[in-house]
């Protein structure tokens, strides 16, 4: 008996290699037949920290002050908007209107209508530094509504309607002390939702739509910063959110039921899925620092709008579109308007959701 099964071990051990290498040819086969399969990367938690929670009428808003992240707090009362960075002194802010900070916290936005607040006819812009002092306006000339976004380090972009004549669009780039770039109209028939810049004014990516009809002929337009018009992209849908990535060589776009990776040197869809996707905030797109890796924070979205969403971490690779690697949190939590990524090394992301610090240790395969 014993002989038998010394004989049966013998001949286990010497068919292993030739499993092992079977094994082999099946996965280099399986690899040859999805040549544009890439193998997974691992996402997992790492870290969960409360932050203390904010009065209801508190913003946080997230910031990087020489690589480190830090927490900035935009505090609304009758009196006014208080802006306090950590361990720093707070400021008053001049005027009682929707508030934009620059990623350093060193240039300031407010904008809208001092005297129409709830129903406002306008769209003022006022430029302010960071002691709280009006360095410049731009008043009379926007509509309302209109786009005003914020570019990292200060750059704002506006789409909207002229004041004086409200059937036609006008698309301003401006720096962050307030000085004009351009001053650009769209055609006749169409006007825009949308105006995202890149860091130094380089790009301005719009989302235009006809005039009459909202949903109908949407196109993401391409401006440089001279406001040249370089590229027009009609084939993505009806669209919704622009984040700028890889320090605004890209752009994520998400339409209705479609998204994508934008060259936003030249307007080209890099890649695209027909998929429904998300995005927990208009931030809410990251690259790593060298540009390769496309982190995105997603709502499990069921197309009915809650006060707090599960979110989830997708990984996609920057040249092809793949997935890497996804990663549900383990809560819920609010959707949120300011930016949700506070650090993106390569071998982590940080993530600020509600009232938590979410740090996800990532490996690329």
């Amino acid at each position: 008996m014993k002989k038998y099964l010394l004989l049966a071990l013998l001949l286990w051990g010497c068919a292993q290699p030739l499993l092992l290498r079977a094994s082999e040819t099946t996965a280099e086969a399986a690899a040859k037949a999805q040549p544009g399969k890439l193998p997974q990367g691992e996402l997992s938690l790492a870290k969960r920290t409360s932050i203390k929670s904010l009065a209801k009428r508190g913003v946080r808003v997230a910031l990087w002050r020489d690589g480190v992240p830090v927490f900035g707090i935009l505090d609304h009362s009758k009196e006014g908007i208080t802006w306090t960075v950590e361990q720093t002194a707070s400021i008053k802010l001049p005027h009682h209107l929707p508030t934009l900070v620059a990623s350093n916290g060193l240039a300031i936005l407010q904008y809208g209508d001092n005297i129409n607040r709830d129903n406002p006819a306008k769209t003022d812009l006022f430029f302010v530094d960071a002691r709280g002092q009006e360095t410049a306006r731009i008043v009379d000339r926007y509509g309302s509504p209109a786009s005003v976004e914020m570019a990292d380090d200060g750059h704002v972009a506006v789409a909207g309607p002229l004041l004086e004549n409200n059937q036609r669009t006008e698309i301003g780039l401006y720096t962050a002390t307030g000085e004009k770039r351009f001053q650009v109209l769209l055609a006749d028939g169409r006007r825009a939702n949308l105006a995202v810049p890149t860091p130094e004014g380089q790009r301005v990516a719009v989302f235009s739509t006809d005039t009459r009809n909202y949903l109908a002929n949407h196109r993401l337009e391409l401006f440089d910063g001279d406001g040249k018009k370089l590229a027009e992209q009609p084939e993505l849908g009806i669209l919704q959110k622009a984040v700028v990535v890889a320090g605004g060589k890209l752009l994520f776009v998400q339409a209705k039921d479609r998204y994508g990776l934008i060259d936003a040197n030249n307007g080209a869809v890099l890649w695209s899925r027909n998929e429904v996707l998300r995005l927990i905030s208009p931030y809410g797109a990251a690259t790593d620092p060298q540009g390769k890796t496309l982190f995105l924070v997603a709502a499990e979205w069921d197309g009915v709008p809650k006060a707090r969403y599960p979110w989830r971490v997708e990984v996609r690779d920057v040249a092809s579109g793949n997935e890497l690697a996804r990663f549900k949190l383990p809560d819920t939590y609010p959707g949120n308007m300011g930016r949700v990524f506070l650090s993106v090394t390569n071998e982590q992301i940080e993530l600020l959701a509600g009232d938590e610090r979410i740090v996800l240790a990532w490996r690329r395969p």
